[in-house]
């Protein structure tokens, strides 16, 4: 779980970095709805009968205790979850240099490393070998 935890964030961060943000921060709706979700999952669990534990808080009570320490599912679950993130649900803040939300496409060139022309030497040799044969 803690990889999948750990590529979610590293999404995130690429995202901000792609993309020109400063910051990003879940919004209250998104928050509020896995919460409902949270406590209707574990509200038809063992996790919330009768007992002292960790997870509840050190707390007894049988009702009104609210699970925050564990994941609403499996650990499958949990990874698939994760895999693609809802990034509608995020509240974003641009850096100053982006003057529009097309400045993640940068000045129209890419890397000279990345630069297909590298290939065209080699297709132009092959096609004058051809030619001359």
């Amino acid at each position: 779980m803690i990889e999948a935890q750990l590529t979610y964030v590293a999404k995130a961060i690429s995202k901000c970095q792609r993309e020109g943000y400063s910051s990003m921060v879940i919004k209250q709706g998104p928050v509020d709805s896995f919460m409902k979700y949270t406590d209707d999952y574990f509200e038809r669990t063992v996790f919330t009968t009768e007992c002292n534990s960790w997870y509840k808080g050190g707390s007894r009570s049988r009702g009104g205790t609210r699970i925050r320490t564990l994941w609403p599912g499996s650990s499958q679950h949990h990874v698939l979850s994760l895999m693609q993130p809802r990034w509608e649900d995020y509240d974003y803040t641009r850096l100053p240099e982006y003057k529009h939300t097309m400045g993640w496409l940068g000045d129209g060139h890419i890397p000279a490393d990345l630069d297909p022309a590298f290939y065209y030497t080699e297709m132009r040799a092959g096609y004058k070998e051809t030619l001359m044969l």
